[in-house]
């Protein structure tokens, strides 16, 4: 199964995955920032529904977010960091394949 991108309001590259839950929030951001040689740019901002993480390589800045609509996103914060997004969707598809709804 491919990724799902799409643009925000803000014509920003997002891709989300619905599978990813608030609890594997935190280990999942840890395992991208790893991979991806990341270092926190903000605090982990955790609201009553939403949860946010910006993460930089220094030059490329991309948000890692969770909440109760979209579940888990990730989003250019300027339009450089396009290619890092969909390198990392691509990281998520293969380290945690998306899990299919089979239900009605």
């Amino acid at each position: 199964m491919e990724p799902h991108f799409f643009r925000d309001a803000s014509d920003r590259l997002t891709h989300d995955r619905a599978d990813i839950d608030s609890s594997s929030f935190p280990e999942v951001c840890r395992s991208v920032a790893d991979h991806f040689n990341l270092n926190p740019l903000s605090e982990l901002v955790i609201g009553l529904d939403q949860m946010f993480w910006d993460f930089t390589d220094g030059n490329l800045t991309v948000e890692l977010a969770w909440d109760n609509w979209l579940c888990f996103t990730i989003t250019v914060k300027e339009a450089d960091a396009e290619a890092l997004v969909r390198q990392i969707a691509d990281f998520l598809s293969e380290t945690r394949p998306p899990k299919l709804d089979l239900s009605p």
